[in-house]
This record gives structure tokens, C-alpha cells and sequence, in this order.
């Protein structure tokens, strides 16, 4: 994934989105962004074991704390889990790996 100046948490994690209803009326909804929908991929009993890599490039052309918000403490401790402020009770656990050098 490519971020870009106007990257935000919505389009990495989740976020409210604008949708039609059926009869037509806009709403809102959560919409899960990419970290959010590789996470849930990545814990379906299907792919336990198997790697997920998420690869992002032009990371300094983003806001960082607009684009991780409080997913920065995932990062930073490894240990715990971080609750989705949107829908509260959902976690998303730590994860396991590394970050590269490049993007410390």
C-alpha cells in the first residue's frame, strides 16, 4: 500500500463511510480499512500459521499519528491489545514481526 498526504485511520484501520440504504437515504456505516482487513483475514482458522505482510510505501508522505492514531502502541507495546474506538469491545492483538530499520 502507497500512503499519501490525505491518508488517514479511516482508510488503515476503520472508519465511518458514507452508504445508501436500500430505500435510498444516505447513512453511515463502519467500513473496515486494509490493516483491518488483512487482520481479520490473517485470523480466520484457515490461515493460522500461515504469514501476512503488510508492505507500505511513501510512509513520510502521511500523517503518522492520523494514520495510526492509537495503533501506535501495538508497536510499541507488544504485549497488549488495543481496543478499536469506534466499536468498543473489539481488539486487534499485538502483532508479531518486526518493523524495518528504514521505517523506525
Amino acid at each position: 500500500m502507497q500512503f499519501h498526504p490525505s491518508y488517514s485511520y479511516e482508510d488503515f484501520f476503520e472508519g465511518f463511510r458514507p452508504y445508501a440504504t436500500p430505500s435510498g437515504q444516505p447513512s453511515f456505516q463502519v467500513t473496515p480499512g486494509a490493516l483491518r482487513r488483512l487482520a481479520s483475514e490473517a485470523a480466520k482458522p484457515e490461515n493460522r500459521g500461515q504469514p501476512f505482510v503488510l508492505i507500505v510505501d511513501e510512509m513520510n508522505r502521511a500523517n503518522i499519528a492520523k494514520v495510526f492514531g492509537e495503533l501506535y502502541f501495538l508497536l510499541e507495546y507488544r504485549s497488549a491489545s488495543v481496543s478499536a474506538p469506534v466499536q468498543a469491545g473489539r481488539e486487534l492483538p499485538a502483532p508479531r514481526g518486526t518493523c524495518s530499520s528504514s521505517g523506525r
